[in-house]
C-alpha cells in the first residue's frame, strides 16, 4: 500500500456489522427475556441482565449497542414493567432504565473491545445485591457497600466504574429505596439519597481513576528514565567496542600498506614495471578496503545512536583538498580531473566526520564520471551564511525520483556498480548529526552534484 493511502473496509464487512451484529443483540436480549421469565425474575434482576446484554454488544459496535439498548427496553416495558404486555415509554420506571442502558452502552463502546472490566464489574454487583438482599441490609449500608466496590472498580478503568455506579443505582433504587420492587420514585426525600449515592460514588471513582493513572504514569516516566540509562551504557560500550575494533581492523591495512610501499621502493622491484604495476594495485586496492572498513564501522556507530561529533573550528575548503588528495590516485588511474576551490571558511565541525563526507561523495563522483572530464570541489559560504559544499561531475546524473532514494542504506541506482550503497547514508547521518542538511541536483549540462550545508558557529 503506498503511504497516505487510507485502507478501506470492503463493503461486505460493513453490511455484516450493520446486519449480523444488531441480530444478534436482539436474539440475545430475546433469549434473556425468555430464561427471566421462565425464572420469575422480578425488575431489578431484569434490568441487571439487559445491563449485562447492553454491556457486551457495545463491545461490539456502535449498531449493535443501539438495538441492544431498543430491544432491551422494548423487552423490559412489555414483560417487567405494569401493565404487562403494553407500552408505556413515557413512565419514570421506563425512563431510568433507557438512560442506563444508553450511558453504559456509550461508554464501553468507546472503551477499548479487549477490555472485560464491566462484564466483571457487573457481575460483582449482582453478586454484591444477593449477598445484601440475604443479609436484609438497609439503604445506609447498601449505599456504602456499593460506594466501596465502585472505589475498587474504578481500577479496572472509566467503563468498567461507570457500569458498577449504574448497576449500583439501579440496584438501589429497586431493592432498597421505598417504594421496594419498583424504580419510580414518589418522594423527593427519596431520590436524595440516590442523588447523593451518585455523586459520592462519581467522585470517588473519579479520585481514585486520577490517582491510579498518576501512579502509572510515574511508573512510565521511571521506566523510561531506566530504559535511558540503560541504552546510554549500552550506547558506550558500543561505541569503545567499535573504537578497538577500528584499530583492529585498521592496523593491518597500515601495515600492508607500509609493506607494498616498502617493497615497491626496494632496488629490485623498481625496474620491474610489471612488479611495480602490481604493488600499487595492491596499494589501491588496501585504500578501497581500508574506506569500506571505514564505511561499515560508521555504519554501525550509526545505528549503535554512538554519533557525537566532536567539533572544533575547522577549515572546510583545506579539508576538501586533503579528500581530494586522498582520491587523487584514484582519479588519476580513470584519467579524471580533481579541482578545488573555495575561500577560507572556518566552521565548527568534527573534521574526521565532513572528511569522510566528502571521500563519499568524491569516491561517488569518481566512480560514475566519464572518463577525461573533470570533478569540481567548491566550498564557499550562502547567502544564509550556512557553509555550503558542492562536488560536481558530469556522469549521467540522478534521475528526480532518486535524488533521495539514493540517500538511503544499500540503494545503488546501477547494479554494474562496485559501490557497497552504504556511502550516501553514512554521508546524510553525519551532515544531520552537525544540524546540516544534504541533497542531490542535477548539473547544469548534465550530471549529478552532491551539495550540503553546515550552520556557522554564529547561526547554532
Amino acid at each position: 500500500m503506498q503511504e497516505g493511502a487510507v485502507e478501506r473496509e470492503p463493503v461486505g464487512s460493513r453490511w455484516i456489522g450493520l446486519v449480523i451484529g444488531p441480530a444478534a443483540a436482539i436474539v440475545a436480549v430475546v433469549l434473556a427475556t425468555v430464561a427471566l421469565r421462565s425464572a420469575d425474575a422480578e425488575l431489578g434482576a431484569a434490568v441487571l441482565v439487559y445491563l449485562l446484554v447492553v454491556t457486551i454488544s457495545a463491545r461490539v459496535g456502535v449498531a449493535t449497542d443501539v438495538a441492544a439498548v431498543a430491544a432491551s427496553c422494548v423487552a423490559l416495558n412489555l414483560c417487567f414493567v405494569a401493565p404487562v404486555g403494553e407500552l408505556e415509554l413515557l413512565k419514570s420506571s421506563n425512563v431510568a432504565p433507557f438512560l442506563a442502558f444508553a450511558f453504559a452502552g456509550f461508554v464501553c463502546g468507546s472503551q477499548p473491545r479487549d477490555d472485560s472490566g464491566p462484564i466483571i464489574a457487573l457481575v460483582i454487583v449482582a453478586g454484591l445485591t444477593a449477598t445484601l438482599l440475604a443479609a436484609d441490609a438497609d439503604l445506609v449500608v447498601a449505599a456504602t457497600t456499593y460506594t466501596g466496590l465502585v472505589v475498587v472498580v474504578a481500577l479496572m478503568g472509566p467503563a468498567s466504574a461507570t457500569v458498577a455506579v449504574v448497576s449500583a443505582y439501579i440496584s438501589l433504587n429497586f431493592w432498597f429505596t421505598f417504594p421496594f420492587d419498583s424504580l419510580e420514585i414518589n418522594k423527593f426525600d427519596d431520590l436524595v439519597p440516590l442523588i447523593m449515592f451518585v455523586l459520592v460514588a462519581v467522585v470517588s471513582a473519579g479520585t481514585v481513576a486520577r490517582i491510579d493513572g498518576l501512579r502509572q504514569r510515574q511508573r512510565e516516566i521511571e521506566q523510561a528514565a531506566f530504559e535511558a540509562q540503560v541504552s546510554s551504557a549500552v550506547n558506550e560500550s558500543r561505541a569503545a567496542f567499535l573504537a578497538a575494533m577500528t584499530h583492529n581492523l585498521r592496523t593491518p591495512l597500515a601495515t600492508i600498506k607500509t609493506t607494498v610501499a616498502a617493497v615497491a621502493a626496494t632496488p629490485e622491484v623498481r625496474g620491474d614495471d610489471a612488479a611495480i604495476k602490481l604493488l600499487v594495485t595492491a596499494d589501491e586496492e588496501v585504500d578501497r578496503l581500508e574506506r569500506l572498513v571505514t564505511k561499515v564501522l560508521e555504519l554501525a556507530r550509526i545505528h549503535a545512536n554512538a554519533l557525537e561529533p566532536r567539533t572544533e573550528p575547522t577549515d572546510v575548503g583545506e579539508l576538501a583538498r586533503v579528500a581530494a588528495r586522498r582520491l587523487r590516485h584514484v582519479a588519476h588511474h580513470h584519467d579524471l580531473r580533481l579541482a578545488v576551490e573555495g575561500e577560507l571558511l572556518i566552521v565548527d565541525v568534527d573534521p574526521g566526520m565532513i572528511e569522510l563526507v566528502l571521500v563519499i561523495a568524491l569516491e561517488n563522483a569518481v566512480r560514475f564520471a566519464p572518463v577525461g572530464s573533470e570533478i569540481l570541489v567548491s566550498a564557499r559560504e550562502a547567502a544564509d551564511r550556512r557553509c555550503e559544499v558542492r562536488i560536481v561531475d558530469h556522469g549521467p546524473g540522478i534521475a528526480p525520483h532518486d535524488r533521495e532514494r539514493v540517500f538511503e542504506e544499500f540503494v545503488r541506482l546501477d547494479p554494474r556498480s562496485q559501490g557497497s550503497g552504504l556511502g550516501l547514508a553514512i554521508a546524510r547521518a553525519f551532515v544531520e548529526a552537525h544540524g546540516g542538511s544534504i541533497w542531490a541536483e542535477p548539473t547544469p549540462g548534465g550530471g549529478a552534484t552532491i551539495a550540503f550545508s553546515l550552520p556557522r558557529e554564529d547561526d547554532q
